[in-house]
Order: C-alpha cells, then structure tokens, then sequence
C-alpha cells in the first residue's frame, strides 16, 4: 500500500504544479500547446517505438487488436443511438462516447505506475484504436459534418501519423528480427539511448500538462457532466461485457493488462476533439465540449489513482 502511495504522489505533485502554473500565469497557453504538439509528434512516438519494438508479439497481439477495433465502433453505436433521445440529442454525443487519449493521457498515467517495463500491456490496445481513429472516427465526423465521403486524405494523413509510423517501424523491427540483430551496435546503442531520453520526457511534462489545463466553467458544468456520466456508463459497461464475453474466453490475461484495459476505459475522448468540430459548432457547444473534456480528465485520474491503491 505505501508503494502504491509513493508512485500516486509524484502523479498528484505534478498535476498540482500545473494547476499552479495556470493560475499563476506563468506560462502561457501558446507554450503549453507548443510543447503539446513536440510530445504527440517526437516524444510519444519513441516510447511506442521502443515498446513495440521490445515486446513479445504472440496471436493475442492480433485478437486484441481487431477486439479495440470493434469495441471503439460498439461505443460509437450506442453513442448514436443515445443522441437521437431527447436527454442527450446534440452532435457531440456519438462523438463524445468513443475514442480515447491514448498516447496523451493513457500512456503517461500507466507509464508513472508501472514504467517502461509494463507498457506493453496498455499499448497492445494502441493498433485497433488508432486504426479506428483515423479510417472510422475521423470519415464519421466528416460525413456527420462535411457530408463527405472517406477520401485518399485520410489514408495519407494515417500513413503520415507519427504514432502510426512509430508502432509500423517498431512491429517491423521487431517480427522479422533486425531489432535483436543490431541491438549491440554502438551506433543503433545511441540511437536507442536518445529515444529513451525523449521517452522520459513524456510522463512529467504531460502531467503539468494536465494540470495546466484543469479549467472549468460553471456554466457548462451540468451539460459537461452528462456528456461524461453516459460515456463513463457505455465504456464501462459495453467494455467490460467485452472482456467477459470474449476476451478472457480467447486471452490468457494477467494483472497488467487487466489495469491496462481499465485504463483505456477510463480514458477522456481525444484532445484534439474540439479541432474536428470547432469550425461546425456553435460556440456554446465548443465550450460544452472543452469542459466535458477537462471533468472527464479529471474523473479518469480520480478512478485511476483509486483503483490502483485497491489493488495493491
């Protein structure tokens, strides 16, 4: 119990740094989102890297893959189904309801418990989301929005993405061999040792992150609060038939990846959301959204922290 403790203080003293940040007003919005942008884009990307490169790929590695895949889409469809009841009829519900802040939020809290040595049972649900982000979340908002159909646009920004390109070139390295056969090169040791460097960086930094960006509006808080409750409700519920059902009749699972699944459950919706939509919607419903997106933080690290104490 107190190691679990010593592992939540740091998550806790980081996001409290943040916060103060904020309200101090130390540094400002355009920093944080610059230095957003350099983790998403370089630093993310080497700790997937390293992880798929490392981790031992067996058949669960594929079912868990399309399992992420088709449970994201079950989310999405009962998210589309609740928007057409008069509780909760807006155009941000389907959307609201599934997808997660994988890398953003996901990987730095389970990383600050478990470290590098774990990460591959939560990143194991990294392929079948990101598949489902960029060939099915993004064509829907586009359809719902644009009326557009999918187009050659999605697949390059897929095969452009820095997560995508990460996990492809660690899975490559890591199947046909050429991982192992150069890992005592002193050139690749180097290499290796920087991208480690820069993987390091991602749990600190994105925890002030987090707390940097806890603002709330009371104004929005009750419309905010429904969009979180139903999809806490869905994610939970039709995750967890999921795992009765299927996963643990196909998986031989282990404490590690149990956490890992809770994790991604618990997970807000992507933060970059409000782009997707910001040029659709009213302004109030872009303010519904930031504020859904800052409670739902706030109540992932409030169930992951509690969760983690019990099981220890």
């Amino acid at each position: 119990m107190l190691d679990a403790f010593s592992k939540i203080i740091p998550i806790l003293l980081l996001i409290g740094f943040g916060f103060y940040l904020n309200n101090r007003h130390t540094i400002s919005d355009e920093v944080i989102s610059g230095l957003r942008k350099g983790i998403v884009n370089i630093a993310l990307p080497a700790v997937l890297f390293l992880t798929f490169k490392n981790m031992v790929i067996e058949k669960e590695f594929y079912l868990v893959t399309l399992i992420t895949f088709v449970m994201l889409i079950l989310f999405y469809s009962l998210g589309y189904f609740i928007s057409k009841t008069p509780y909760m009829h807006t155009n941000l519900t389907p959307f609201f309801m599934t997808s997660t802040a994988f890398g953003t939020i996901g990987i730095t809290l389970y990383s600050a418990v478990y470290g590098m040595e774990y990460l591959d049972q939560y990143t194991i649900f990294g392929i079948g989301h990101e598949f489902f982000v960029w060939f099915i979340y993004i064509t829907l908002i586009r359809q719902h929005f644009e009326k557009s159909r999918f187009s050659w646009k999605t697949i390059k920004g897929f095969a452009e993405s820095p997560l995508i390109i990460a996990i492809v070139l660690g899975i490559a390295l890591n199947l046909t061999g050429i991982g192992r056969q150069i890992e005592t090169n002193f050139i690749w040791l180097g290499i290796e040792n920087t991208l480690e460097y820069l993987a390091g960086l991602i749990t600190p930094l994105l925890l002030i992150i987090i707390g940097f960006t806890l603002k709330i509006e009371r104004q929005y808080l009750q419309e905010a609060a429904k969009l979180v409750f139903v999809r806490l409700v869905i994610m939970l519920s039709i995750g967890y038939l999921v795992k009765f059902f299927w996963i643990n009749n196909l998986i031989e699972t282990n404490p590690f990846f149990d956490f890992g699944f809770f994790t991604f459950l618990i997970l807000p919706p992507p933060f970059s959301l409000p782009v997707f939509i910001s040029e659709y919607e009213t302004k109030e419903s872009e303010a519904i959204l930031s504020n859904a997106l800052v409670l739902s933080t706030i109540v992932c690290v409030i169930l992951f922290i509690s969760a983690f104490i019990l099981i220890q």
